[in-house]
């Protein structure tokens, strides 16, 4: 399994849900009443909150995808680790910071910048975290 390619689908899907997810909040946002309309409702504002924060990780993901391109990495990242967690194997793969957290199958990514990541940077071979 090629690390990268799946990991850029899957912040690809990530985008585009996202994207079909603003165009319609943004319509509710549109649709919803105005504070001149009524003085107890907070819709119009709640859906701007909405829109924003939609718009903040979609940025975010952006900005994961222009990692990934560029290639940002040292020489372990992109490397797949078996550790052993509480008895149980659990397969990683050391990733940019950042990009940590996402599970494609049973490959969980973990980012460089946390502290499994940096055990795992020098690290050459299995870890045991019992």
């Amino acid at each position: 399994m090629d690390v990268k390619s799946e990991l850029k689908k899957a912040l690809e899907n990530q985008k585009n849900t996202m994207e079909v997810s603003l165009v319609r909040a943004r319509e509710a946002q549109r649709n919803a009443p105005s504070a001149m309309e009524s003085h107890s409702d907070t819709t119009r504002s709640e859906k701007e909150r909405l829109v924003t924060a939609i718009e903040l990780n979609l940025r975010r993901v952006g900005q994961l995808l222009q990692k990934l391109d560029a290639g940002a990495g040292m020489g372990n990242l992109w490397s797949v680790h078996e550790i052993t967690l509480n008895g149980e194997k659990v397969k990683c793969c050391l990733v940019p910071g950042g990009m940590g957290g996402f599970k494609i199958g049973d490959l969980q990514m973990v980012s460089a910048d946390s502290p499994l990541g940096k055990q795992l940077l020098v690290k050459k071979s299995s870890l045991d975290l019992n």
